[in-house]
Formats: structure tokens, sequence, C-alpha cells
């Protein structure tokens, strides 16, 4: 009875050769588990790659719908094998897309409704970049280029609206002062003297932005405040070489003027040390004065 059971046990027990085709079934689907996320990413690299390229060769009016090659890259980020590489490509090309549909809105189809939904865009994959991979450059999926940013393309194409609307946004100083010249492009002085304001409150180091900030204000009611901003850039100039330049401060000096008579007060007093820059533009302080004297009938 013994033998008899033990003959009917082995009878369950799979053979060498069932093992074999299990394990091969086992490896199989393994290496497809493996590499099948990595070919994924290799074939939306290409698919993505051509079709970015095609957004920039001549073609009709329609913009290429690159961003359906995410579904590429949208597994293989969400797996620990093929995370990085999954991850960086689709940031990159989210990122890419949200540039050719704002630079399409605004050239190639210009529309404002649609340039107003694009910078939208273009601000999200800011802040995917910002929380991913925070590099500075893509170079993966076409030429090199430096990672988009919303206030760089819109003073490189012109675009005011954008500029202005989302002016307390920017941080960068050369973007603030692209905001404030678009406001006063537009004839905005309203909104022109609330983004001034709004910057004189950090109290900008930044000479260019000091003092277009300071101008704006002495076009409205800051002119206290925007005559203390160039007083402090008039005595920096006057008193301080940096790696061995120094930049003279008679500009400064005329715009002081004016905004004092524009305020009716005097203007603050010249520097009483001059060690770096020096007192400059003659030829404009003396047409100012001739054109104050006048407007105060003095002039003769």
């Amino acid at each position: 009875m013994v033998k008899a059971a033990l003959r009917r046990v082995a009878s369950f027990v799979p053979g060498r050769r069932a093992l074999g085709v299990g394990a091969l079934v086992v490896g199989v689907l393994g290496a497809g588990i493996v590499l099948g996320p990595k070919g994924m990413v290799g074939i939306g690299r290409e698919k993505a790659s051509s079709c970015l390229a095609a957004v920039e060769a001549p073609r009709g009016a329609a913009l290429p719908a690159c961003g359906e090659e995410m579904r590429w890259f949208s597994l293989p980020s969400r797996l620990p094998w093929s995370f990085e590489e999954g991850s960086l490509l689709g940031e990159e090309l989210q990122a890419r897309v949200a540039l050719a549909a704002y630079m399409d809105a605004a050239v190639g189809r210009p529309d404002r409704g649609a340039l107003d939904e694009a910078s939208g865009g273009l601000q999200n994959a800011e802040r995917l970049v910002s929380a991913g991979s925070q590099r500075l450059r893509f170079e993966e999926l076409g030429t090199t280029a430096p990672v988009p940013k919303l206030g760089r393309e819109a003073i490189q194409i012109g675009d005011r609206r954008t500029l202005m609307q989302l002016g307390e946004q920017w941080g960068e100083w050369h973007v603030r002062v692209a905001a404030l010249r678009a406001a006063l492009q537009e004839g905005d002085l309203t909104r022109a003297g609330a983004l001034a304001a709004r910057y004189a409150e950090f109290d900008p180091r930044d000479e260019d932005l000091r003092g277009a900030v300071a101008s704006v204000l002495c076009l409205g009611d800051g002119a206290k405040r925007g005559m203390e901003m160039l007083t402090l850039t008039q005595g920096d100039r006057a008193a301080r070489r940096y790696a061995g330049m120094a930049r003279d401060w008679g500009d400064v000096r005329a715009l002081m003027v004016a905004c004092a008579a524009r305020a009716g007060v005097e203007p603050p007093p010249r520097p009483e040390k001059v060690e770096a820059g020096e007192d400059h533009r003659d030829e404009v302080r003396i047409a100012l004065a001739l054109r104050l004297a006048a407007g105060r009938g003095d002039g003769g």
C-alpha cells in the first residue's frame, strides 16, 4: 500500500521538461516586465523627437499633437527601473509642447484667448521642472535649449499683456523692468504705477530696476519714495567701485530734479563725497533747467 501511495504522489510531481518550460515562461515574463518599459521609452524618445522636429519644419496651420506621445512615458515613469529616464523625457516633452503652443498662439496663428491659455500651460511646465529635475536646459528631444520660462518668452515675442497681467509674479529684475515698460507702452499708467509700488516694497538693489521703479513712481503720487530710491542710487554711484568700474550719476541727478519739480519740492542734495562715478550729462540738466525756468516764468 505504501508503494502504491508513493506512485500516486509521484504522478503529480512535474517532470524535468515541465519544470524547464515553467522556468522559461517565468523568465520571459520577468524580462518583459523589466525590458518592456525601457523599450517604450526608446520608442517614445524617437516619436517625440520626430513630432517636435515637425513643429519647427514647414507644415500646415495645425500644430502637431506631440502631447499624445506622453503615453510612452507614463508607465515607465511609475516603475523604479525606468523611473528616471521616463520622468525626464516626459518632463521635457511637456515643457517643449507647452512652449510650442505658446509660440503658435503668439506667432503661428495669433489668438489672444489661446495665448492666455497657453501662457498658463507654460507656467505649469515651469513648475513641473522646478518641482522635478530642476535642470537648466533640455537636450534629449531636440536641439539643446534652455528650460522655457514664461517671462523670458513673453519679452522675446513682445507679449505685453502677459507681462502686465502677471507683473506681481515675476521674480527676475529684467522681467520686472519689461513689465513696467509694457504697461507704459500700452498707456496704462494705473497698472504701471501699481507694479512700481509693488516692486518698491522689495527695495530692489539692481540699479536698472530701481531706476525704472523710481521713474514710474515719480509719474504718479510716489515722488517721495521715488526720490529716496534715486538718492540711494546717486550716492552709491558716487561712492563705490565694483571690480574697478564706476558708473556716473548725472543722469540719475537729472531724473531726481525732474521728479522733485513734478512733486513741487526741492531735490535732494548732490553727494558730499565723490570717490567713484562722476557728475555727467551736463547737456541734459541744462535743458532741464531751462525748461523748469520757463515753466516758472523766470527764464526771460
